[in-house]
């Protein structure tokens, strides 16, 4: 009803001439003089509007400019790109003025964020009434419209049907269109599997041969929805914060946590306390996840983030529930070459050093892949820098150092098991809970350059006791024997000080002096006897 009133009112002011105003009709007069014997008189009130303003009459001026709007309305044609101002919005739909003889609708869910008096851009669907969409929705669209669409750089909305050589189908309103992998996102994707059966918003990057050459590409719908507001959110992300994304995309690293239109890695090791083979096991595309910001590099574009953060520090209780000698049970789950890091809990791993192995097996052994369980004894305890030494050798019933006064004295020789070469030096067990240090400096005298090299785990060797600290409980031992190729080192001699030569005192003689001012050999004598004179 309204739109048939509109239309009425257009068509009445172009039909109707609009009235003169005083001056345009003087104009008129002076140009018809020549053509006229006779002026046509203008009225006093008119002139004396004239005289005082020097313009014309206001509501004149509202009156011209009206009809020129009128006839400057928009007639939008299907498929055009429209611009307009969002002037209601509901649950269901939203008005746009875009200039047009009637508002244009369009739908509520279009609407990223926008509210009343932003102004957008859409594609027409219909001009009766007058639809836009700011994208194809994919339910009946016409090849038309994908073109209009293409054209007019309107998104489109499909669903990816499945991965073919070079890319993937992807689904428009039962239109086949062709997405290349390389523009199934803005960063690399090695799992490619997850996006199958998922739909995304895509732009229309080749439309040719009415459909039949169809290309689509998700990558720069990422890349214009990256660049929106980028400062602001860079703003807002700090370390310590906790921040809500949603998964973009799944590596077997980690995945990428879209933050807003700014992309952050969750790695794997941050998903969770508990041990985690794939990221895809606990996160989807899609989803919504909650995370922790461990690290923000704007002028590197890297963000870091953790879900591991927001659980309970899971050493808060296990120093009072472990103690040493206790057995465990535990999976490997990360593997180096110094040893294994075996899960005794979720958030609690121990390393299990290679010189704590079974003596009879090899890191290389299929007894120690990952995934697999293993049993054996917790060997040490640091809950200060979280760390736990575990072992396969059997542990002793009792404390060693409870009776080592009287099974090792200082210079007793042993044989003991080499357990790791660190920087302080060679650890070497003598007996299964009792290990003792050859210090570095002192197998540096011995001629030892690389201990690596010359101490293997695993292997015997017999040693000497040179030192016993029963406070600190730490024996200092030496090697019994030292290899041919071993050349202890030797002080290079150096260069003796000359030492400066004491002043004498001079003894003056009553019968003369050395020319240097010495004592002669009468003073000597001289002095020797007045010096018995005087103890006589």
């Amino acid at each position: 009803m309204a739109t048939d009133e509109k239309m009425t009112e257009t068509e009445n002011l172009q039909e109707t001439k609009p009235e003169l105003s005083p001056v345009q009709e003087e104009k008129r007069e002076k140009e018809k003089e020549a053509k006229e014997p006779e002026k046509k008189p203008v009225s006093e009130e008119s002139l004396k509007l004239q005289e005082d303003s020097g313009e014309e009459s206001k509501p004149d001026l509202e009156f011209e400019k009206a009809i020129s709007e009128s006839l400057d309305l928009v007639l939008p044609e299907k498929g055009a790109k429209l611009k307009g101002t969002i002037l209601l919005i509901n649950e269901e739909n939203a008005l746009v003025d875009c200039g047009a003889k009637s508002e244009a609708v369009i739908a509520a869910n279009e609407l990223n964020g926008h509210k009343v008096g932003d102004e957008i851009e859409g594609l027409v669907l219909t001009t009766d009434p007058l639809v836009i969409s700011i994208k194809l929705d994919g339910k009946e669209t016409s090849n038309e419209e994908h073109k209009s669409a293409f054209e007019n750089e309107i998104p489109v909305t499909g669903k990816i049907v499945r991965e073919i050589k070079g890319g993937f189908d992807v689904d428009i309103a039962g239109t086949r269109a062709f997405l290349p992998i390389s523009h199934l996102d803005i960063s690399f994707i090695k799992e490619t599997a997850p996006f199958v059966g998922q739909t995304f918003d895509f732009k229309i990057i080749e439309y040719s041969d009415n459909g039949r050459q169809f290309v689509v590409s998700r990558a720069e719908i990422l890349k214009k929805d990256q660049g929106k507001n980028t400062e602001k959110i860079w703003e807002t992300l700090k370390a310590g914060e906790i921040v809500e994304g949603t998964v973009r995309s799944i590596q077997n690293f980690g995945a990428f946590i879209d933050l807003g239109g700014i992309e952050g890695l969750l790695h794997i090791s941050e998903l969770s306390n508990d041990y985690t083979t794939h990221p895809s096991d606990m996160l989807s595309i899609g989803s919504t996840v909650k995370v922790s910001i461990l690290s923000a590099d704007k002028e590197k574009n890297r963000i870091s983030l953790s879900m591991k953060d927001l659980a309970p520090d899971p050493w808060a209780n296990y120093g009072s529930e472990v103690v040493i000698g206790d057995n465990f049970t535990g999976t490997i789950v990360r593997k180096a070459e110094f040893g294994l890091f075996i899960q005794l809990a979720p958030g609690i791993d121990g390393l299990l050093h290679v010189s704590q192995l079974d003596p009879s097996t090899e890191l290389a052994d299929e007894k120690y892949a990952i995934g697999n369980k293993l049993n054996g004894w917790i060997r040490s305890v640091d809950l200060e820098n979280k760390r736990v030494g575990l072992t396969l050798h059997e542990m002793p019933s009792n404390d060693p150092w409870a009776s080592i006064n009287e099974n090792y004295k200082t210079d007793d020789v042993f044989e003991g098991t080499v357990e790791e070469s660190t920087q302080f030096g060679v650890f070497i067990e003598l007996q299964p809970g009792l290990t003792g240090l050859m210090p570095l400096s002192e197998l540096k005298k011995l001629g030892f350059k690389s201990i690596d090299s010359e101490f293997k785990p695993q292997e015997k060797l017999k040693v000497k006791i040179t030192a016993i600290d029963e406070g600190r409980q730490r024996i200092s031992l030496l090697p019994v024997e030292i290899p041919e190729h071993i050349v202890p080192e030797t002080k290079k001699p150096g260069k003796k000080k000359a030492r400066p030569k004491k002043k004498e005192k001079s003894v003056e003689a009553p019968n003369g002096s050395a020319p240097n001012g010495g004592v002669t050999a009468f003073g000597e004598v001289l002095a020797a006897a007045l010096n018995k004179t005087d103890e006589n």
